[in-house]
């Protein structure tokens, strides 16, 4: 009596079909045995469409995982694809390579952006850019257009309605590919400006991390009092951390941002970096980036659904580095001290921080925290804190401070 039932192919790791069993009366148009391994055990592997319109039962082998089916002459093992990879073609004028001299032909999209990928790798560019703009040259090659014709691509560009942000993130990967091939073209004119992005205030981040596990709050605190970029935290080494001045640097800097020492943290930070178990070797965090952002997405929803807070969505790894520039310009230090601590080398970079403040000052309607200390000690403490001096009071001889809330 045959035996079926529902197996999963453990390559892919979905429901593949049926299990072939040996007791299953053996019938002449359908063998059991693998052409590559000789292996028995098979799974059936649904049906595949023939060019005469019929159909042939297909295979899985358990043992090799080749996928095979029978009644059809050009089957073709893994093996024989290792052995050679032959072009077996009769049009005229092709020739049937060597497997030494198979190379990519220079119309082949795989070829094209592998190469490019190839250059942008020996330029030193970071993995996270190059897979973007790798991204972004398919989308015009699916929409017709030859990366080697400047001319086509522009047509593309013409024809296709993208959104403005899509279409300038388009024209700067084109004009990567232009550079790195040696192409003659002069970039059309996108009129795109990008949007202040969400940002939210310090408080509401405190409260975001504090729903967050332990590690990646951890994490999300140390870039939100550094200010530095998620990559620049997967690379924190534990030399890098003053435990006894409450600093931290930042020797592994991203986007050709300069490295930065001496930023000053809480002492909250630092005693939540020393409890983390030392499983990295000399990192403190996972050094792979990336690692964290999908446990990021599904406990950065939870939060928001339990503080029933909306707007923590738009919440990103980045986001804590835009609340870092503006809340140290709210409270009063200078913007040449916020470019030093986030890194940038020309100041163009850092002017967006101050307009974006001033568009976040309505929101904060003018309304500060007020405080008043006799003694320097108490005033050194809140200076180190954000707090900005406004006056002496004559009457008490007390110091005055203020703070945007």
């Amino acid at each position: 009596m045959a035996v079926s039932h529902n197996a999963t192919n453990f390559i892919s790791g979905e429901t593949t079909g049926e299990f072939v069993s040996q007791n299953e009366p053996q019938q002449s148009s359908r063998p059991r045995k693998c052409p590559q391994c000789g292996s028995s055990l098979l799974y059936k592997d649904g049906l595949r469409q023939l060019s005469d319109g019929s159909q042939t039962q297909r295979y899985l082998c358990r043992a090799c995982g080749l996928r095979f089916s029978f009644g059809h002459k050009k089957i073709k093992t893994i093996k024989d694809r290792e052995r050679g990879g032959q072009v077996c073609v009769s049009w005229p004028g092709t020739k049937n390579l060597t497997s030494a001299t198979i190379v990519k032909v220079a119309g082949d999209k795989e070829g094209i952006l592998a190469q490019f990928e190839w250059k942008c790798l020996k330029r030193g560019l970071q993995p996270s850019t190059i897979k973007l703009r790798i991204q972004h040259l398919a989308q015009l090659m699916r929409d017709g257009a030859d990366l080697n014709t400047s001319e086509t691509v522009e047509t593309v560009l013409a024809v296709k309605n993208y959104p403005t942000p899509t279409k300038w993130l388009l024209v700067q990967s084109y004009k990567s590919y232009c550079k790195l091939f040696g192409i003659q073209w002069e970039p059309i004119k996108v009129n795109y400006e990008p949007k202040m992005p969400y940002i939210p205030t310090e408080q509401d981040c405190f409260l975001f991390i504090a729903g967050l596990s332990k590690r990646l709050g951890i994490f999300c605190r140390a870039l939100l009092e550094t200010g530095c970029r998620r990559g620049e935290a997967h690379k924190l080494e534990w030399t890098d951390i003053n435990f006894e001045s409450c600093k931290i640097a930042i020797t592994h800097p991203e986007k050709g941002s300069l490295p930065r020492y001496g930023l000053r943290v809480s002492r909250t930070l630092i005693d939540l970096l020393n409890s983390l178990p030392r499983k990295y070797d000399t990192y403190v965090f996972n050094p792979k980036n990336g690692v964290y952002c999908q446990e990021f997405h599904i406990q950065r929803k939870r939060v928001a659904d339990k503080n029933v807070r909306p707007s923590f969505i738009k919440i990103h790894f980045h986001t804590f580095r835009h609340v870092r520039a503006t809340t140290d310009i709210l409270n009063g230090i200078s913007a040449l001290e916020v470019q030093h601590n986030l890194g940038h080398k020309h100041f163009s970079n850092t002017e967006k921080y101050l307009h974006w403040t001033e568009q976040l000052r309505p929101q904060q309607d003018e309304r500060f925290y007020f405080a008043s200390v006799a003694t320097d000690e108490e005033a050194g403490k809140l200076i180190e804190s954000g707090w900005t001096y406004i006056c002496n009071n004559p009457n008490t001889n007390r110091m005055l401070f203020r703070k945007a809330k």
